[in-house]
């Protein structure tokens, strides 16, 4: 019997907030089994996306703390790119049972079971751990699991980065597509923790329309309602894919890599570029003049991790 699950992760301002995106995933899954759960995350503005959920925020990357927090028959599940292998060691050692999220071979794990929730599944890894991976084990929140029906074209493209613009290139991505065609009709979703709103809102015209405080569902339709989708090449390629979406992911940070090499090894997409690619705005160009027909089925990875990792229902 299960009495606890304890999630540990980061996210919000600077970091951003794929990690809390597909551990929330899981938690939800954890409550649909009446199952205690509780998010404990190190990271600033958190609070609005974690609204309803049972969770602590503080730095939790730490011994005192968790010496003191620890229950001998917790199951634990760690998301970090931050953790030490000394505190993974000292949670490992605490708990009853720990699944690990990782996404590049971060470090040498203690035992456990190692979750690597990509599409890539030619990452090398030294252990004797289990490891959860490919099309089966990809995380996605419920909304888009859930069977909707087609709906109008409203948009011409949508933009959707994530929680943050670190790379400031939404205003970037609105010039090249102006300069490609004036008429298109763009949608933004502007990130919880975008800190060039201002520069955006200043570019906005009566063919831009802006989007705050989008949700999951409201995402998922804002997909559905796209012709075609610019994005980046984090959590949320899984759901353009459970979606079918016509979508080109752009690679913002070098963590985004394995999710790149899985989409062209997959044959998933035509084409990725870096934010700081010359040649975006020509792969743009020719991204608008397609349609991609996607043919992978993506299960209920959650459900499928979860049945492994504390017992099926």
């Amino acid at each position: 019997m299960v009495n606890r699950v304890v999630i540990f992760t980061e996210g919000g301002d600077n970091i951003g907030f794929g990690h809390i995106t597909r551990c929330s995933a899981l938690y939800e899954e954890l409550l649909n089994r009446e199952i205690e759960t509780i998010f404990v995350i190190y990271g600033k503005n958190v609070d609005e996306i974690l609204k309803g959920k049972n969770y602590i925020s503080l730095d939790w990357k730490n011994k005192e703390f968790l010496n003191k927090f620890l229950k001998k028959d917790d199951y634990i599940i760690i998301d970090s790119y931050l953790a030490t292998l000394d505190i993974y060691e000292l949670i490992s050692k605490s708990v009853k049972k720990c699944l690990y999220i990782d996404d590049n071979n971060r470090l040498k794990y203690p035992k456990g079971i190692i979750l690597n929730p990509v599409l890539y599944e030619d990452l090398e890894y030294e252990t004797t751990n289990p490891i959860l991976r490919g099309k089966d084990y990809i995380i996605v929140r419920k909304e888009f699991l859930e069977e909707v029906k087609p709906l109008n074209k409203e948009y011409d493209i949508l933009i959707t980065l994530g929680g943050t613009d670190i790379r400031n290139l939404t205003p970037k991505l609105v010039k090249i597509l102006n300069e490609i065609d004036p008429s298109l009709k763009i949608a933004i979703i502007i990130g919880k923790a975008f800190d060039n709103k201002e520069n955006i809102e200043s570019i906005k015209t009566e063919k831009i329309e802006l989007l705050y405080n989008v949700n999951a569902t409201e995402m998922r339709d804002l997909i559905l309602k796209s012709k075609f989708i610019i994005c980046g090449c984090g959590q949320s390629i899984n759901e353009m894919l459970v979606l079918k979406a016509n979508f080109f992911p752009i690679i913002i940070i070098e963590n985004q890599l394995n999710n790149a090499n899985g989409l062209l090894k997959n044959k998933l997409v035509k084409k990725i570029e870096k934010w700081n690619s010359l040649n975006l705005k020509e792969s743009l160009k020719n991204f608008l003049k397609i349609s991609t027909d996607t043919k992978m089925i993506i299960s209920n990875g959650k459900k499928n991790i979860l049945d492994i990792f504390i017992g099926g229902i």
